[in-house]
C-alpha cells in the first residue's frame, strides 16, 4: 500500500492528532522507491519536488541514499556512520513562509546485521546563516516504534517564521542499536517526515522600506526591498562622541545574515544604529525589528527606539524600549506604531535603536569587544486613499481595461508626473516618468496575475492611488 494512501486513512480515522490537523508544509515518505524519493512528495508547492532528504556531515560530505522496501514499505537507507558522532546527520530544508505553530514528526529504525547508530538528536536551523539549534533527543532500535519523534514543536519566536528552516537528525555517540561501536556497514533508516504548521496570511501592507541583509557579501546597506524613494537610503551605526557613522559588518543572522557592531563599551545613550525614510503618501506607519549579542561577547542588554522628522529633536516611541540577549527571541519589536507626524510627509523619517545600558544581559560591564546585532528592520504603511480620490483627484481619471491582461490605459484632464505599480506586499513593480502628457499606456503583459496599486503622481504634487488587476 502507498504511503500517501495510508497516511490518509489515518487522517480519517485519527482526526484527533494534532500534527495532522494543521496544514503539512512538507513532507518525505518515499512513496516509488526510486531516487526521485529524496524530493519532497507532500506539502506546498514552494517544497514539494524540489527540497530534498540529504545523508551529510559537518563539511557537507554527502552520502549515498538508498530508497528500499520495510516491512511492507519504502524508507531512506545510508551507511558510513562510523566515527560520526556529532558530525554526521540526515538533513532536510524547506520553505516555511507564512507558518507559525511548526512541529516535526519522523521515525527511525537502525537495522539488525548491521546496526547503525543509537543515539541521534533533532536540531534546527533558521535561514541559510543560522545556528544549529536543539530541539531533543531520540533512541533508536532494531524496530520502527522506538525512534519516534511526534508533535515535536519549534520555539514560538514570531508570528511566522523565516522562509528558510533546515532540521537535522544527527549522531551524538558512536554507539550502535545494539550497544557495540558503529562500524561503516552500519545502517541508519528514517521515514515518513512530515513538517507540518498554522497558515498565516501574509501582511498585505506595503514595505517602504526593509533591511533583511540576504547577501554575506554586500558593503552597501541600502534596503533589499523598498519603494523607490527608499531605495538609497543606508542602514548607519553612529556614534555621538564623534559624530559621525562607523563601520560594521555582517554576520549570521535570523533568517539569513544581520548587522554586527562592537565597540558599545561606555556608549549608553551615545551610540545608535540608524536608518532613514520617506513616508510620501502613506498613513499607518509601523516599524518591526530583531536585535540580539553574540554568545561569547553580548552587547548592550537594553535599547530604545526613537523617532525624528527632518532636523526635530529625537523622541521615544511608545513601546519601543527593547531588552537584548544572545537569542532572537528576546529583542523583538513588532508592529509598533510611528506617531502620526511620521506618516505621509515629504520630510525625511528617521528612526534609531539607542542603546541605554552600559552592561549586557548579564549585567556584566561591556567592553569593547562587545557586539550589537540587528535584523530585519521593516518599515511599513497604507497607502494614503484618503482625500486624494475625492478632494485632490483630477475631474476626469479614467483607468481601463479593468482588469487588464495586456495594456493597461490611463487618462486625466490633468498632466501627470509618474506612475507606478505596487504588489499588495510594497514591491515596486514598475515606475514609468510620464511628465507633460495626459494619457498613458502601460504594458502589463509580463506582470503576474493578481491584485496591485497604481500609484499616480499629478504633475500639481498630489498623489492619486487606484486598485488594479493584471489577469
Amino acid at each position: 500500500m502507498k504511503k500517501t494512501i495510508l497516511i490518509s486513512l489515518i487522517l480519517m480515522i485519527t482526526g484527533s492528532i494534532s500534527a495532522y490537523s494543521q496544514d503539512t508544509i512538507a513532507g518525505w515518505t518515499f512513496p516509488t522507491g526510486t531516487t526521485d524519493d529524496k524530493y519532497c512528495n507532500l506539502g506546498t508547492d514552494a517544497n514539494v519536488g524540489s527540497k530534498d532528504l540529504r545523508a551529510t556531515d559537518i563539511e557537507d560530505n554527502a552520502r549515498e541514499i538508498t530508497y528500499t522496501e520495510t516491512n511492507g514499505d519504502y524508507a531512506a537507507k545510508a551507511v558510513h556512520w562510523e566515527n560520526g558522532k556529532d558530525t554526521k546527520y540526515w538533513m532536510v530544508r524547506f520553505d516555511a513562509e507564512n507558518y507559525k505553530d511548526i512541529t516535526i514528526n519522523s521515525k527511525q529504525r537502525s537495522a539488525g546485521a548491521n546496526p547503525g547508530p543509537r543515539d541521534f538528536a533533532v536540531d534546527y536551523k533558521l535561514g541559510s546563516a543560522g545556528d544549529w539549534q536543539r530541539l531533543d533527543t531520540v533512541v533508536v532500535k532494531n524496530d520502527w516504534t522506538t525512534g519516534v519523534v511526534e508533535n515535536l514543536a519549534l520555539p514560538e519566536i514570531s508570528d511566522t517564521y523565516p522562509n528558510t528552516i533546515s532540521v537535522r537528525w544527527i549522531m551524538i555517540s558512536d554507539t550502535s542499536a545494539y550497544d557495540s561501536e558503529v562500524f561503516e556497514d552500519g545502517i541508519s533508516w528514517i521515514d515518513d517526515i512530515m513538517i507540518t504548521g498554522t497558515y498565516v496570511e501574509p501582511n498585505p501592507d506595503p514595505i517602504l522600506a526593509g533591511w533583511s541583509f540576504p547577501n554575506a557579501f554586500s558593503t552597501e546597506y541600502t534596503p533589499d526591498t523598498s519603494i523607490a524613494e527608499n531605495s538609497d537610503f543606508e542602514l548607519e551605526l553612529i556614534n555621538d562622541n564623534i559624530g559621525d557613522a562607523e563601520a560594521f559588518n555582517l554576520g549570521s543572522g535570523y533568517s539569513t545574515y544581520a548587522a554586527y557592531a562592537s565597540g558599545w563599551s561606555d556608549m549608553s545613550e551615545q551610540k545608535y544604529w540608524m536608518v532613514k525614510f520617506k513616508t510620501d503618501g502613506y498613513v499607518n506607519v509601523y516599524f518591526s525589528s530583531r536585535q540580539s549579542s553574540k554568545s561569547q561577547y553580548p552587547g548592550p542588554g537594553s535599547f530604545v527606539v526613537q523617532y525624528r522628522v527632518g532636523g526635530g529633536e529625537w523622541t521615544d516611541i511608545e513601546g519601543a524600549q527593547v531588552q537584548v540577549d544572545d537569542s532572537w527571541n528576546t529583542g523583538v519589536l513588532e508592529n509598533v506604531s510611528l506617531p502620526e507626524i511620521c506618516w505621509d510627509t515629504t520630510a525625511s523619517v528617521y528612526l534609531r535603536w539607542l542603546s541605554t545600558s552600559n552592561t549586557d544581559f548579564n549585567g556584566n560591564a561591556l567592553t569593547d569587544e562587545d557586539v550589537s546585532i540587528i535584523d530585519d528592520i521593516r518599515i511599513r504603511g497604507e497607502v494614503n486613499t484618503i482625500g486624494t480620490e475625492d478632494i485632490e483627484a483630477p475631474d476626469k481619471l479614467d483607468i481601463s481595461p479593468v482588469p487588464a491582461d495586456d495594456k493597461l490605459y490611463v487618462s486625466s484632464d490633468e498632466k501627470f508626473a509618474q506612475i507606478s505599480v505596487f504588489s499588495l506586499r510594497g514591491k515596486q513593480i514598475k515606475t514609468i516618468e510620464a511628465a507633460n502628457v495626459r494619457q498613458l499606456q502601460i504594458n502589463v503583459a509580463n506582470i503576474n496575475p493578481g491584485p496591485y496599486v497604481l500609484r499616480i503622481k499629478m504633475e500639481k504634487g498630489y498623489i492619486v492611488t487606484r486598485k488594479i488587476v493584471v489577469m
